[in-house]
Formats: structure tokens, C-alpha cells, sequence
């Protein structure tokens, strides 16, 4: 299920090393009259990975800019469970990709397949 909130506050966060940055998006919602509020915009956000340089952070803050209305997405079982954009991001697949990449090395090797 859905309901309709509001972006609260929307801003861009350096990172500890200052290289990149992450946007913080802040929105508010209410289901069965109780006021509930999220951080996640995706489901497979990796925040290793989701760092990334102020231009793509900046288009983030803008599609989600304060005062705004947006639909949010929560689990009916747990309302404070929510997201505003469904589906899975490709940074939830990395970590598979990784993993297949180090088994076929590891095939290869173990097999004396290399030259």
C-alpha cells in the first residue's frame, strides 16, 4: 500500500574522506492517523556504493525537494517500514556479481584452466 507524504528536509552529506556524497532525504507520512517518518528513497541501497559525486547527489535532492508531496510506500504489517521508490536498485546485485566473478576464478584456478 501507499500513502501521500511529504519531503521534510533534502540535503547532501560528504562523506568522512569528502571525495563524495550522499543525499539525505528526510520525509514524513501518516498511516491510520499515525505520523511515521523514513530516510530510504530505494530498496538495495548499498551506502558503500550509493556514494557518489555532488552532481548525482544534487539530482537526487532535486526530484525529492522539501515541502514536496510524494507517495510512500510502507509494509502494512510494520508502517514504519517505507521507501519512495519501488524495486530493486542494481547496487542490491553487486555483491552476487562479485561473488560469481570470485567462483569462476576460483573454477578456473583450481582446475589449472589458467595459462
Amino acid at each position: 500500500p501507499s500513502v501521500i507524504g511529504k519531503i521534510v528536509t533534502a540535503q547532501i552529506v560528504p562523506t568522512s574522506e569528502g571525495s563524495h556524497f550522499l543525499p539525505h532525504i528526510l520525509y514524513a507520512y501518516t498511516v491510520d492517523g499515525k505520523e511515521y517518518s523514513g530516510m530510504r528513497v530505494s530498496f538495495g541501497e548499498l551506502t558503500s556504493l550509493a556514494r557518489t559525486e555532488v552532481k548525482m547527489a544534487e539530482e537526487t535532492i532535486r526530484r525529492y525537494s522539501p515541502g514536496k508531496a510524494v507517495t510512500v510506500y510502507f509494509d502494512p504489517a510494520a508502517p514504519d517500514r517505507c521507501v519512495l521508490e519501488t524495486g530493486v536498485g542494481m547496487s542490491a546485485y553487486f555483491p552476487f556479481g562479485v561473488g560469481g566473478l570470485l567462483f569462476v576464478l576460483g573454477l578456473i584456478f583450481s582446475l589449472g584452466l589458467f595459462i
